[in-house]
């Protein structure tokens, strides 16, 4: 049988970057392909998923403090990252630095750089996804991937023209980096959705651990607290009369009463905590999609500076308005629209999931 290698951020200890790395690796498996992920894992990968606090500044101060608060629970959450990547994942050799990737490259007959922020320079953007390693001879292509900013900095404009020889076909996760890389190339660009929309509903209710709290709640993830994060969970708690279940960073509700902290939530049980939530507040790409794939009311507060993919996405699946922007509040809603979410709104993008299927199949097909 042959065999896909995937580049992708599988290791890291986010939510959306394990569980897409999971949805992309069944989908190839489902086409009939082997699916290893190449295991790329710096040692400064590491060094972040253990979170260890270092004092330098007085504005670590914080982190410390969440360290002494939450330590149990943090460990919990790293030891259920772990427990998911080692049981769910099919993992290579591991790969410490570009140079032995090129010395000892993975024995695959197709590479795949899949989805999430892999191609995000402003954030390093390694040259490993970009393919700077691999041989001439090794089909490859990639699979939604994804800048994570709006706009290609003229500063890096040279070398992602030159990077972007490596593949012999391209898609990527938004309009806008299509819209960029077509300044950029010649070749032929597709935009397909994250790997998480390859799969049902029914798909990822088999893989979720059903939440033990009782009652109404509103799921709340954050990459960032801002004040208008803040705020709007605030708002909407009390429009819905609701606790809120605290997944990522607890911010100001740290010592609220109607505050469930549940950090320690590992990647199955916040499918189950988000699939089963009367309502979900977030600025989340991954935590929006599955509020799509789950039919559960949302509101996805505006990042600060990364918005292209939930604007894209939300497009797509006619649902800007749930985008709240700097203008817009959460008391622009009365509590029934709010409520109000088509249960299968994902079959609105029915038809953008098969495009997106094919053009899968289509990469896969370089190996045949």
């Amino acid at each position: 049988m042959k065999k896909a290698g995937i580049l992708t951020y599988h290791s890291a200890h986010n939510y959306g970057a394990v569980l897409q790395a999971y949805a992309l690796q069944e989908a190839i498996k489902e086409s009939g392909f082997d699916a290893e992920f190449v295991h790329f894992h710096s040692l400064r990968r590491e060094r972040k998923n253990r979170r260890k606090v270092k004092i330098r500044r007085l504005r670590d101060l914080p982190k410390l403090a969440n360290k002494l608060i939450f330590g149990r629970k943090l460990t919990q959450r790293f030891n259920s990252f772990e427990e998911f990547i080692g049981k769910k994942l099919l993992i290579s050799k591991r790969y410490e630095t570009p140079e032995s990737l090129k010395v000892s490259p993975p024995e695959v007959d197709v590479l795949v750089c899949g989805s999430d922020q892999i191609w995000n320079l402003e954030q390093g953007g390694s040259p490993v996804f970009f393919l700077e390693f691999k041989s001439a001879e090794t089909p490859s292509f990639s699979y939604a991937a994804s800048f994570g900013h709006a706009v290609i900095e003229a500063k890096h404009s040279e070398k992602v023209k030159r990077w972007m020889q490596n593949f012999d076909l391209l898609s990527v996760r938004e309009d806008s980096a299509k819209v960029e890389l077509e300044k950029l190339i010649p070749d032929p660009i597709e935009h397909v959705l994250d790997p998480v929309f390859l799969h049902s509903r029914e798909f990822w209710e088999k893989c979720e651990t059903k939440p033990t709290i009782s009652g109404d709640y509103i799921f709340f993830y954050s990459l960032e607290v801002t004040p208008k994060v803040s705020q709007t969970v605030a708002e909407i708690s009390k429009m819905l009369k609701m606790p809120v279940v605290v997944v990522g960073k607890p911010g100001k509700f740290l010592f609220s009463c109607r505050t469930i902290i549940r950090i320690d939530t590992g990647p199955d049980e916040f499918l189950g905590l988000l699939s089963h939530a009367k309502m979900v507040v977030t600025n989340s790409f991954h935590a929006t999609a599955f509020s799509i794939l789950f039919g559960v009311p949302f509101l996805t507060v505006a990042h600060s500076h990364r918005n292209t993919r939930m604007e894209s996405l939300l497009a797509m699946a006619g649902q800007t308005r749930r985008l709240l922007a700097n203008e817009s509040s959460a008391t622009d809603w009365t509590k029934e629209e709010l409520l109000n979410l088509d249960a299968d709104i994902a079959a609105g993008l029915a038809k953008e999931i098969e495009k997106s299927k094919q053009f899968l199949k289509k990469g896969l097909a370089l190996a045949l």
